[in-house]
């Protein structure tokens, strides 16, 4: 993803990086809210990246923790995204970093219910195999 023109740095608007937001949301079927909840950011912040305003965040640092956590919850790579708010970054108006460190902070993820049934399966599966061994002896 390249930025289409210095308009878009300038206004603190990225239209890419809300369609893309969007439509991974959108194919997954979820709300904001349920992906709020999930990756532990506001639905205004979500909100605000599906409509490509960047300069909401007002600071660098914690767009770039919603981005992540957002990325990570719809299972992209964040390379181009993050490229892309490191030239808002750049631009006047858009602080390096909060002025308090609470203000960065996202809450731990937690595990998608089908990973977490999935490593459920897996111990009650080794569980059962040590048992029919040790029984065996």
């Amino acid at each position: 993803m390249r930025i289409r023109s210095v308009e878009e740095v300038a206004t603190g608007s990225d239209d890419v990086m809300a369609a893309e937001f969007s439509r991974r949301r959108g194919r997954l079927g979820i709300s904001i809210g349920a992906a709020a909840r999930a990756t532990g950011a506001g639905a205004d912040e979500l909100a605000a990246l599906e409509n490509g305003a960047i300069a909401a965040f007002g600071n660098v640092e914690r767009a770039r923790l919603v981005i992540l956590a957002y990325c990570d919850y719809l299972d992209c790579d964040p390379g181009p995204m993050l490229g892309r708010l490191e030239a808002y970054g750049r631009r006047p108006g858009m602080a390096a970093s909060g002025a308090r460190a609470g203000d960065v902070s996202l809450p731990r993820r937690r595990l998608r219910p089908a990973v977490a049934a999935a490593g459920l399966a897996l111990l009650f599966v080794a569980g059962l195999a040590v048992l029919i061994v040790l029984s065996g002896r």
